[in-house]
């Protein structure tokens, strides 16, 4: 059962998912986590949890010494997908390369990493920003072109942008031949 299943609004949806995502991910959670990741009141993050146990009640429970949601050895997500770590990995990745900042993530506190930081090939903004115009808009651009025999202006019809795991890309059609 997913999320979608159940009868739940957008906004409480997303609280049970950080909900399930923080207890998964860190064995616990609490209402001051909530609090501070949704800017909800202490009430309100009671309620969601009262709620969400409603819903899934065999996945957390609360522990008095801890003053904390903890997992359950039968804890099932209904919010929150687990197809894959790489969610999580490429959050951790890009905060420790300084992409995205803290509170743009679901991370109460980050796990000690270390990250070899990408070789900076990222295009300027002024050269990025005519091919995405061109793409949206079905529009030709002229473009500097380099290859390893010929060189000068060309003119190609964009499509998409692709990535190689180092450096972008843009795929089109050329209109010369």
């Amino acid at each position: 059962m997913s999320g979608d299943d159940l009868d739940v609004r957008w906004g409480l949806a997303k609280r049970f998912e950080f909900i399930e995502w923080r207890a998964y991910w860190t064995g616990r959670v609490n209402r001051k986590d909530l609090e501070d990741q949704f800017h909800i009141s202490t009430p309100q993050a009671s309620q969601d949890f009262q709620n969400y146990l409603k819903v899934a009640p065999d996945n957390i429970v609360y522990d008095g010494t801890l003053k904390t949601y903890v997992t359950t050895a039968t804890f099932r997500p209904k919010f929150f997908s687990l197809q894959s770590a790489e969610r999580y990995l490429r959050q951790l990745q890009a905060l420790k390369i300084n992409a995205i900042e803290l509170a743009d993530t679901w991370f109460g506190d980050v796990p000690p990493a270390d990250v070899i930081p990408p070789i900076a090939r990222a295009p300027q903004p002024y050269a990025l920003q005519p091919i995405l115009q061109a793409i949206q808009e079905r529009k030709s651009i002229a473009i500097d072109y380099i290859s390893l025999d010929r060189q000068g202006i060309r003119n190609i019809c964009p499509h998409a942008l692709a990535h190689d795991g180092y450096r972008w890309h843009v795929r089109g059609l050329s209109i010369e031949r």
